[in-house]
């Protein structure tokens, strides 16, 4: 009994540092993705900023694009 119990938690540490690196790779990928997304993300933002037409004294204007809604009576 003595030997089964010790066989199971060998079995379970084995587990354990198995799951805590599978768990550090997780980690790492994701901050990779994360760095990655945040980059492609900050470059749509800077492309987005330059499309955007400003008159020379730095003004931003904003045009509408659909008509004002009518008035109800």
């Amino acid at each position: 009994m003595a030997r089964e119990l010790e066989n199971r938690e060998a079995e379970l540490s084995r587990r354990d540092t198995f799951y805590k690196e599978q768990q550090g790779r997780i980690q790492e990928k994701n901050a990779e993705l994360y760095k990655m997304t945040s980059q492609q993300f900050h470059e749509a933002a800077s492309k987005a900023e330059s499309t955007i037409n400003t008159p020379q004294n730095g003004a931003c204007v904003l045009w509408p694009t659909s008509p004002d809604p009518p008035l109800l009576p």
